[in-house]
């Protein structure tokens, strides 16, 4: 099937091939890992509860870079659509110190300066605390959503865990929010009560 002339290049041809019966052949075989191309061969009707269980072979390094502000590049231009963003939020998978693009047939490399994802909202109802991210992810502080501060270059950043050990930018501005909300015990600042008790990290 010939992709939409949208996805197209001039002087380039682009084909979804099949294998054997009719079947997709893993499309890492066939074609670049262009961003906009990823987002088109991706299945309509995404499950994205099951993304645990994707484990397709290493397609390949792709020149995507997000930086120490949670913001995305591809071959040095920012992304400009927003909905490609959140698309690939959704599809980072950590592996050690190394960060994937994953989807059901293809599995890219990307590069991360300091945290993949970014806290986008954070709604306060007195000790209660809601985050968002650009993944779309909606959580409390417990224990699978700890605060904590990420070393990086002379200083560090802060951070809250969404899932799957990736890790969230807390914009400077949400950061100083938080400190205003903090109870000071024993010389630590605390947020929240009961099981959203957490310290806030010091920032250097």
């Amino acid at each position: 099937m010939e992709l939409p002339p949208r996805l197209r290049r001039p002087g380039r041809l682009h084909y979804r091939y099949r294998g054997h019966h009719g079947q997709p052949r893993p499309v890492s075989q066939v074609v670049n890992g262009e961003p906009d191309q990823i987002a088109a061969r991706l299945p309509r009707q995404l499950d994205l509860s099951q993304r645990h269980n994707w484990q397709p072979p290493l397609s390949g390094d792709i020149d995507i870079r997000i930086d120490c502000h949670g913001r995305w590049f591809h071959c040095g231009d920012p992304f400009t659509r927003e909905k490609i963003v959140h698309l690939f939020c959704q599809l980072l998978r950590r592996n050690g110190d190394d960060y994937f693009l994953v989807t059901p047939v293809e599995k890219w490399r990307i590069q991360v300066e300091a945290a993949p994802l970014l806290v986008t909202e954070v709604d306060v109802d007195g000790d209660e605390l809601l985050f968002t991210s650009n993944d779309g992810s909606q959580f409390q502080l417990d224990e699978q959503h700890q605060l904590s501060s990420l070393p990086y270059r002379d200083g560090t950043l802060p951070v809250v865990e969404v899932r799957d050990g990736l890790l969230a930018l807390l914009p400077r501005h949400y950061y100083y929010r938080l400190a205003e909300l903090v109870h000071w015990q024993h010389g630590c600042a605390w947020l929240g009560a009961g099981n959203q008790r957490q310290q806030l990290p010091m920032l250097e």
